[in-house]
């Protein structure tokens, strides 16, 4: 009897035995989530954003300055060399040269608006990047916390999943025990019901508690983007 215990017990743990997915550490997981979270990575984009915008609201003063140059290139301009040795109506000679002309200007123009403002202008500029950088630690701060609370349920629910399999299995191998002994007149049917319906009962609860875990273990993986399996 003993024997044909042990070889009952093998082969319900061979063929019934499911293959559960573990977790890989809490570290591994928030480590990942904080460099690599996709509202952390969009807040850190917005936070450069702001940081360009004050470096922007420092150049502003450069829209008030204009700069004009321009050339111009002439094949038919024309000399007139006057001697003034002959009269003064009269010309010695007459002749067409190349000619080149080259411009430049600068316009400052500043109104009290821009003096008076900038400052200002530049302050706002900096709290808003500062209360991004802020927000981007909150985030950071959130996403840890949710996916801590997360795991945490999730390892519950493991260890709940490990005390169901075992009440199933054991339940599983008095089922079958009492099966035998029913064919061999030894035991009573009403026994045999009663061990039966303990038996569907932890089969039910093994199936809640995995489909329980399995949904935790995907929530990670969701807010993580990443396989569970690639952090361990």
């Amino acid at each position: 009897m003993v024997l044909a215990y042990f070889q009952i017990n093998a082969q319900a743990k061979k063929d019934i035995k499911p293959t559960v997915k573990e977790l890989p550490t809490l570290e591994k997981v928030l480590d990942y989530a904080e460099h690599n979270s996709h509202l952390v990575k969009e807040q850190d984009a917005l936070s450069q954003h702001y940081e360009q915008s004050v470096k922007v609201a420092q150049k502003l003063w450069m829209d008030k300055v204009f700069v004009d140059m321009g050339g111009q290139r002439s094949n038919n301009g024309a000399i007139l060399n006057v001697n003034n040795s002959i009269s003064t109506s009269e010309f010695n000679s007459l002749s067409f040269q190349t000619m080149n002309s080259f411009r430049l200007g600068l316009t400052v123009r500043v109104s009290l608006y821009d003096i008076m403002a900038r400052k200002d202008l530049i302050k706002q500029a900096q709290y808003r990047q500062a209360a991004s950088e802020q927000h981007s630690k909150f985030l950071s701060q959130d996403v840890k916390f949710r996916i801590t609370d997360i795991y945490k349920d999730a390892q519950l629910a493991y260890k709940l999943l490990s005390i169901k399999a075992e009440k199933k299995y054991a339940l599983f191998l008095q089922k079958e025990m009492a099966e035998k002994e029913f064919q061999q007149g030894q035991l009573h049917i009403s026994e045999l019901g009663r061990i039966t319906e303990l038996a569907s009962n932890a089969f039910a609860e093994f199936e809640q508690a995995s489909t329980t875990y399995e949904k935790l273990y995907y929530q990670l993986e969701i807010m993580l983007g990443i396989s569970l399996k690639d952090l361990k």
